[in-house]
């Protein structure tokens, strides 16, 4: 079973990593309902070159400061439509490496990937709360309609009339 990621970019301009409309692109996104991030946006972000940031990256895998749990081999599209290498990052995953990456900007980069984190998952907070709240209502309605729909009669199981137990004792004594 292949578990790598792929995607695509634009063509690159420099050799820092692809910047021209994955400049637009979210430094953080959901994939598969967790919030990631990918090692092009980390490389983006910090001004370096894609190259040096996975090299940090496989160092921090290599002596286990980054769990298997916390990344994903991925692959994208280069300017000459050859797939390349990449890594996608839990949230965990990269608030790890984000002190290894350094760079140009690497104290404005490690603010606005956790702020994009943080934002991600208020985003996600607020749209399962209306969610949430949907149900709540439904459940509400149904619990109404059902106390609308309730028999009128009381039965209580396990208690006969007496005169059903009588004609009941004395048929099977005679």
């Amino acid at each position: 079973m292949n578990s790598q990621v792929f995607f695509s970019t634009t063509p690159q301009k420099s050799r820092l990593a692809p910047d021209s409309a994955t400049a637009l692109a979210p430094l953080v996104r959901l994939h598969r309902g967790m919030p990631v991030t990918d090692s092009l946006a980390i490389a983006r972000e910090f001004k370096r070159l894609h190259k040096n940031v996975l090299a940090t990256l496989d160092s921090l895998i290599a002596d286990s400061s980054i769990s298997r749990l916390d990344f994903k081999p991925a692959k994208y599209l280069d300017t000459q439509g050859k797939q390349r290498r990449a890594m996608e990052l839990t949230e965990r995953g990269a608030l790890i490496a984000m002190p290894f990456i350094g760079g140009k900007n690497s104290r404005t980069g490690q603010v606005r990937l956790v702020d994009a984190f943080m934002q991600l998952r208020q985003q996600t907070v607020e749209k399962h709360a209306e969610t949430w709240k949907g149900i709540r209502q439904h459940v509400a309605a149904q619990k109404q309609e059902i106390t609308v729909l309730k028999p009128k009669a009381q039965f209580q199981v396990g208690i006969y009339p007496v005169a059903f137990l009588r004609r009941s004792c004395i048929g099977s004594a005679s």
